[in-house]
């Protein structure tokens, strides 16, 4: 018996589904809100060519999605390649897919956005609508949830790159490999994460380059989809998010040494670098642990204030905005002093000792957190309390000399 053809229809616009639009659609995300940027379907040449093989044959449709990653464009980008696949092929509200149709997607994305971006881990999805229904009546039908399930689990097969097999052949013609049906792609299993991988190996674009790696197929059972689903509308979600790469910059370490002298404003000794340029990307946290041997320098100690550095930033592209300052301050008192007069006679006569003159004792002035204290420089003084004893030792000085030479003249005579 003849196999009889129907016709399947992809939804342009369906309440409650999701829709297939006549564009293609990028959405960059940047910290403050999600812009959606309408990109137009590409110049399609698309190919409807019989596919003869030893497992049976299919009708092949080819075409090409471009998806543009626009220049400042800042944040993650998820493509979402829904949208516009199967309208890609014609401008009208739907388009005609038979039993046994086998329709192949190149998506290709071109970044002129500044930035690198890779694919996000499992992003990546596609799953089958909730609903579906025809109107080959007045009134819309709605198939049963089984059938729904069954579509998409069985005759409706997706694939991610051109090594996989998607349809056999089968009793009549050709049959979907069931195993990939859209809606067996959960993440966590085992299907999931080897797409998943695929687009995580695949799917990175560096700056104003053009990726063109990923190769889509989707394939209509040809021996199983029958009369039950005439005339069907349905719809599906499928995208991926590519992140944006952090941009590499660099950032450095310097220390400032301050000092106060007797109270007055700190000022600057010197500064030193204690790193020069370190490697880091753009939104990472930056950060430094001041080292103790830091806190000495050109050979002076300092304390290390916490509250007037800055040891933690987030990195920017400027270089010149990512330094981190350790600062270091130290306090001097300069005192000067001035020893007391002890050359006087305190009520008796002055005698001016040589040796004991504030003249040898010169003013001093020594640095320090404390006060400085003059030295005694009377040590070979006696300590009577009373300058006036200085006549009586005066005189008792010079008649032992008197005395002296006596003797020796006594001793020279007895000669």
């Amino acid at each position: 018996m003849k196999k009889k053809v129907l016709a399947i229809l992809m939804a342009v616009a369906v309440v409650g589904m999701y829709t297939f639009g006549s564009v293609a659609s990028v959405f960059a995300a940047d910290s403050s809100k999600t812009t959606t940027i309408k990109v137009d379907d590409p110049n399609v040449n698309y190919s409807k060519t019989k596919k003869e093989t030893t497992d049976g044959s299919v009708t092949v449709y080819t075409a090409t999605l471009t998806y543009t990653i626009p220049a400042g464009t800042e944040g993650d980008v998820t493509i979402d390649y829904s949208k516009g696949v199967l309208n890609s092929f014609v401008g009208e509200d739907y388009f005609l897919a038979m039993p046994g149709d086998l329709l192949n997607y190149k998506i290709v994305i071109i970044n002129k956005s500044g930035h690198d971006y890779k694919y996000a881990n499992n992003s990546f999805n596609i799953k089958g609508g909730d609903s579906m229904y025809n109107t080959t009546k007045k009134e819309v039908t709605y198939l049963s949830s089984t059938q729904v399930s069954t579509f998409f689990n069985n005759y409706l097969t997706w694939s991610y790159s051109d090594a996989q097999q998607i349809w056999t052949k089968g009793k009549t013609g050709t049959t979907a490999v069931a195993s990939t049906g859209i809606n067996k792609y959960t993440a966590g299993t085992a299907l999931y994460n080897a797409a998943n991988q695929y687009f995580a190996d695949n799917m990175n674009v560096k700056s104003q380059e053009t990726n063109s790696n990923l190769s889509t197929s989707f394939y209509f059972d040809f021996d199983n989809i029958d009369n039950q689903y005439a005339s069907s509308k349905f719809g599906f979600t499928g995208s991926f998010t590519l992140a944006q790469v952090p941009d590499p910059t660099t950032y450095s370490v310097v220390a400032n040494y301050y000092t106060s002298t007797n109270g007055g404003e700190y000022a600057l000794d010197g500064t030193e670098t204690k790193t020069a340029s370190a490697d880091t990307t753009v939104g990472s946290e930056i950060k430094v642990t001041p080292e103790d041997a830091w806190a000495t320098y050109n050979g002076n100690t300092y304390g290390y204030d916490a509250a007037k550095s800055t040891v933690t930033k987030t990195a920017v592209l400027d270089s010149k905005s990512n330094v981190l300052t350790v600062n270091y301050y130290r306090t001097v008192n300069t005192t000067t002093t001035t020893p007391t007069d002890n050359n006087t006679t305190n009520g008796g006569t002055t005698v001016d000792t040589p040796s004991n003159n504030n003249t040898a004792a010169a003013t001093k002035t020594k640095t320090g957190t404390t006060a400085a204290k003059a030295d005694n420089n009377n040590s070979s003084a006696p300590k009577t309390g009373d300058t006036s004893d200085l006549m009586a030792w005066s005189v008792l000085g010079l008649a032992g000399i008197v005395l002296a030479g006596a003797a020796v003249a006594m001793r020279k005579r007895e000669e």
